[in-house]
């Protein structure tokens, strides 16, 4: 199986969790449990958000939640889809004050940062391997902000046009590495796999018991009498 290069252009994934899903998942249309409430009411604090900012960033997280899931269950386009969390994106921004958006720039820098040494350092990358894989990044995030806004394309062309660059990237990427390095990299993603599916499994015995709880509530409360006519 192939390793995939993820590369998350326009939209980082701290800066939606902060602007954009603060009551709700680690990401803004995932709800990844204790360790995401944990960050986000992390990000919260160090970004010193007022009670009303967070009511309008939950509504705001809500409204393109159900939006999204609506043109996804319609089939709309991935870039339409794109688009919407851009424009998602841009009125949390304005949620934020100038001081707020600086100090979220920079914790989105710090994160990539992070994400960047734990990457070279469990797959020991070199320095020049992290330099390419930063040029591959780049890049494509380059080339797929190009056809994202080439209006001459069908959704069709769009697509198909993404999904060979995300392949060529894929292989690029691939190439960068010694075949150590490929192997850990697929273990280490069979790993994220396997714990992604042991959450999932949880999170479904977590509702069935609510689930279950709440049916016995209902049946313990006692039915109730139709008053009789006094007439």
């Amino acid at each position: 199986m192939k390793a995939r290069f993820n590369v998350r252009g326009g939209v980082a994934p701290l800066a939606l969790a902060a602007v954009l899903a603060l009551g709700g998942g680690g990401a803004i249309l995932a709800n990844r449990g204790q360790d995401a409430d944990a960050r986000r009411t992390k990000i919260a604090q160090e970004l010193g958000l007022t009670q009303e900012q967070k009511s309008q960033l939950e509504a705001l997280k809500n409204e393109t939640r159900a939006k999204v899931k609506s043109m996804r269950e319609s089939g709309a386009d991935r870039s339409e889809i794109f688009d919407a969390l851009k424009s998602a994106k841009s009125k949390g921004q304005s949620v934020l004050t100038e001081e707020q958006r600086a100090q979220l720039q920079q914790m989105r820098e710090r994160a990539h940062q992070a994400r960047a040494a734990a990457m070279q350092e469990k797959l020991g990358l070199t320095d020049r391997q992290m330099e390419e894989i930063k040029a591959m990044r780049e890049q494509l995030k380059a080339q797929m902000d190009a056809l994202r806004n080439n209006t001459d394309l069908t959704a069709e062309q769009r697509r198909t046009e993404m999904r060979q660059l995300a392949e060529q990237s894929r292989e690029r990427f691939q190439s960068a590495l010694t075949e150590e390095q490929r192997q850990k990299l697929e273990s280490l993603r069979n790993e994220a796999r396997s714990r992604r599916q042991e959450a999932g499994g949880l999170r479904q015995r977590l509702q069935r018991l609510r689930e279950g709880a709440a049916q016995r509530r209902n049946s313990d409360r006692p039915a109730r009498q139709t008053p009789t006519s006094v007439i």
